[in-house]
């Protein structure tokens, strides 16, 4: 019996009786072992051990587990941009923001040399997507006060792109309108202001003074 071969198993030895049925000691072809009943072994209702039998059971990514909170980061970024239950969502999906990782493979090669533990991911521009690019590691303290310069920034309708130009747009009803594309800041927020007076829209939020011609014109 010692020394026989079962499926990927084989006898290396008799183990203890327990409930008067017959135990042995045995060795998958993986190295595992294992102490099983012998007529599970012979009849084949045990063919091998469970880590051959489960080939990603335990597996690391990247060489972390499923417990390292990088994977709660991605998780995260994922359902907050993709998921319409999600708590967060309308702050994120719902502004047309994605998450440009397509896998947890892909976003741990990019980010995971630069975390430590206790840095939270940041968007450079928070009106950009999560990708490579655009995100970074930051202290909980750094992160809020990012948010809140974003919150108190100078001029309304406005934000940074990637490339250093400013974009300006206004929720007009449901409706969010794109007003172009500038140099500078001020530029952004003149088309921003001169839309709200050529559509009635109130007193402009800028009152930022400029020699541009408004290039918008009244929708009403």
């Amino acid at each position: 019996m010692i020394g026989k071969k079962y499926n990927k198993w084989t006898i290396t030895g008799i183990a203890a009786n327990k409930h008067s049925k017959k135990r042995v000691h045995t060795k998958c072809e993986c190295g595992e072992e294992s102490t099983s009943y012998l007529h599970d072994i012979t009849s084949g209702k045990s063919k091998q051990c469970n880590l051959c039998a489960n080939p990603n059971r335990g597996k690391k990514t990247h060489g972390l587990t499923k417990k390292h909170p990088l994977f709660g980061v991605f998780y995260g970024m994922k359902a907050r941009c993709s998921n319409p239950n999600h708590s967060s969502y309308h702050n994120y999906g719902a502004r047309g923001i994605t998450c440009e990782w397509e896998s947890i493979e892909d976003f741990l090669s990019d980010m995971k040399d630069s975390y430590s533990i206790g840095l939270e991911i940041d968007r450079i521009d928070v009106n950009g997507n999560y990708s490579k690019e655009n995100c970074r590691w930051v202290t909980r303290k750094e992160n809020a006060s990012n948010k809140r310069t974003y919150k108190n920034k100078l001029f309304r309708g406005t934000r940074r792109m990637p490339s250093g130009r400013y974009k300006s747009q206004i929720k007009h009803g449901a409706t969010m309108i794109y007003l172009g594309t500038y140099d500078t800041e001020k530029e952004a927020a003149y088309q921003y202001d001169m839309y709200n007076i050529l559509n009635g829209l109130g007193r402009p939020r800028n009152v930022v003074a400029s020699n541009h011609t408004p290039i918008v014109e009244s929708i009403a």
